[in-house]
């Protein structure tokens, strides 16, 4: 079974998405980024659904309910590339980091989850990648990154991403 088959059966369907682009709703104007899929399979996920809950285990605690706003999964050279994705819309990316990087744990805990059950994922051939959309100004750090590319390093594993289009070409 492929990595992609083995998060669908472990993921509930109402978290699954059949769409082919990355939305913030809760701003006007809307926030949109399309999927250049470049013809490869792919999910998309959305783990923070409108009236509910995400983490109803927790209790309210600064910062321990954070999740992103889309996990986009794609498998390339036998790899699975999560591009964890949060748009920001305006220039206030302040909690950009945390949701990212808490959302990085609960997709490893996924994973994890699915090779207790037997569905085999080696966490070793996964590629993270902490992406922020964001229409605020991209501070370029010239040694990870060229001119043409719109996908930036700020440290930490976090990436900018300065473009209406993801591109799948640009991980993994």
């Amino acid at each position: 079974m492929s990595k992609l088959n083995i998060l669908r059966t472990v993921i509930h369907e109402n978290y699954q998405l059949n769409t082919r682009y990355l939305e913030e709703t809760e701003c006007h104007p809307r926030m949109r980024i399309d999927i250049n899929d470049e013809g490869i399979e792919y999910l998309v996920c959305k783990f923070d659904r409108p009236n509910t809950d995400t983490f109803p285990f927790f209790f309210f605690f600064t910062g321990l309910n954070k999740i992103c706003d889309y996990v986009v999964f794609f498998e390339r050279r036998g790899r699975l590339q999560l591009i964890i994705s949060e748009l920001k819309k305006g220039k206030d990316n302040t909690n950009a980091n945390h949701q990212l990087k808490a959302s990085e744990e609960f997709l490893k805990y996924i994973i994890k989850t699915a090779n207790r059950i037997g569905l085999e994922i080696n966490i070793e051939d996964c590629n993270f990648h902490k992406v922020r959309f964001s229409e605020a100004n991209i501070r370029r750090m010239k040694h990870k990154t060229k001119m043409h590319d719109p996908l930036h390093s700020y440290g930490e594993g976090f990436f900018d991403y300065k473009s209406s289009e993801l591109r799948f070409k640009y991980f993994g």
